[in-house]
């Protein structure tokens, strides 16, 4: 059983060397690399790499396509005898929680399994980018709000983004004719139906410090031309204006913890906190592949 994980990076040459060697050295067989347009050391980390573990690497610095990259990945792994694809951003950390994630793949008829999007928060004194960054996410917001819904509460500074519950993401049994869907939250084409994962999770870290909250938001601007659908990429091209006013400093305050939790901005006078809970395990799964 072969399991390809596809990639499309930009500019995350502090995690990709973990991302790839704990995926590799644990449950996928292979990676599938697009590098777009990195303008720091990701392409030449994902090279090195390449000499040591089943990497095959390409690049393309056009626009920001992301489903239809993802899914040319995951037909040409399909080509090449894959069983399962997974497509993975470098923020995210794939596992089994309680289980052998390979058994359970192993074990279903599925087309799809959905696995659960666990979200880490990141120390407030943590202000740029490293790989050990990452030890240093043990806590998630205490509650989680729906997505449907989410954005208006986040204009309203009700909530702070990490509160909001993201769609599940998915590994995906390929055909020729599969298709990924924009952020690897759904496909269609595939051989079998969805299906939920039991132990599957998807461990994610999407602002690891200061410094990746200012990257997403220069990506802000890279939504703008068409091709996307509406509300794609709105996260990052909300930091966008918030950076444009000099406020980003407030939405890392309220996306970052220290020992009393979140710190939201509620007005010019009024600062409300939200709590946090301790989880380890993001700091866990990575600490062994930190080299």
């Amino acid at each position: 059983m072969k399991i390809v994980g596809l990639y499309l990076v930009r500019n995350e040459e502090d995690i990709i060397g973990v991302n790839l060697r704990a995926h590799l050295s644990t449950w996928i067989d292979s990676a599938l690399v697009v590098d777009n347009g990195s303008s720091d050391g990701t392409l030449s980390r994902v090279k090195q790499l390449a000499r040591e573990f089943p990497i095959k690497w390409t690049s393309d610095a056009g626009p920001y396509r992301q489903q239809a990259i993802l899914t040319d990945l995951a037909r040409e792994a399909h080509d090449e005898g894959a069983a399962w694809v997974l497509a993975i951003d470098a923020d995210e950390f794939w596992c089994g929680v309680g289980g052998d994630a390979r058994r359970e793949l192993a074990s279903t008829d599925a087309g799809a399994l959905f696995a659960e999007l666990l979200t880490f928060v990141q120390r407030r004194d943590v202000l740029h980018n490293s790989p050990e960054a990452l030890l240093t996410m043990t806590r998630r917001a205490a509650k989680m709000v729906p997505f449907d819904g989410a954005e208006a509460a986040l204009d309203r500074r009700e909530i702070c983004f990490l509160e909001i519950e993201s769609p599940r993401k998915c590994i995906v049994r390929p055909t020729a004719d599969v298709t990924i869907a924009f952020g690897n939250h759904g496909a269609s084409g595939m051989d079998g139906a969805e299906a939920p994962a039991n132990i599957l999770k998807c461990l994610h870290a999407p602002i690891r410090s200061y410094d990746a909250l200012v990257g997403k938001a220069h990506m802000g601007p890279r939504y703008g031309p068409g091709g996307f659908a509406p509300g794609q990429g709105w996260h990052s091209q909300r930091w966008d204006r918030l950076l444009q006013r000099g406020k980003l400093g407030q939405e890392w305050a309220a996306n970052s913890w220290d020992d009393r939790g979140l710190r939201l901005r509620a007005g010019l006078l009024r600062t409300v906190r939200r709590p946090v809970t301790v989880d380890t395990r993001l700091a866990d799964v990575v600490r062994p592949w930190m080299a």
